[in-house]
């Protein structure tokens, strides 16, 4: 179970990092039409960043459903092991674009300094998953926890 949290947690890594990339990278673009008070801009940069961020992560999170196997194999050999982890991808990435709407939200917030609106969001995330990590195994098999992950990025 520990190699499987390895690989969902590497595979997050080719997801997470381009996506928080661009999320990141347009927080300029936020800050500057904030100040200038221009909110249809804000609007209209939120929604091409979402639907960039969306795109991306709709499309690997396809993908690591029909394909959990070939990302599994990127680092592991043992056909068992890759098995038990194609399980665990499926279960862990089910709700793979919540994490783009996180992303562009919360970043878009952090950029235009609101940050008391765009911290409690990410620390509900957080702690939704951590609540998950302990609740999920008293009542489903261990297996299950990695549901942990979808219940958490859809919150």
């Amino acid at each position: 179970m520990i190699t499987c949290a390895t690989v969902i947690q590497s595979f997050m890594t080719i997801v997470a990092c381009p996506a928080q990339g661009i999320t990141t990278g347009c927080g300029t673009i936020f800050s500057f039409h904030y100040g200038a008070g221009n909110y249809t801009k804000i609007r209209q940069a939120f929604l091409y960043v979402f639907l960039l961020c969306g795109v991306y992560i709709g499309a690997l999170g396809i993908v690591v459903q029909v394909l959990p196997e070939v990302f599994a194999g990127f680092f592991l050999k043992e056909s068992g092991t890759i098995q038990l982890a194609v399980g665990s991808i499926r279960m862990y990435t089910f709700a793979l674009l919540g994490i783009a709407v996180q992303y562009a939200l919360v970043d878009g917030l952090t950029a235009m300094e609101k940050v008391k609106y765009a911290f409690p969001l990410l620390l509900f995330r957080k702690i939704l998953y951590m609540i998950c990590l302990c609740i999920l195994p008293l009542f489903l098999d261990i297996r299950y926890v990695f549901y942990a992950g979808a219940i958490s990025l859809w919150s």
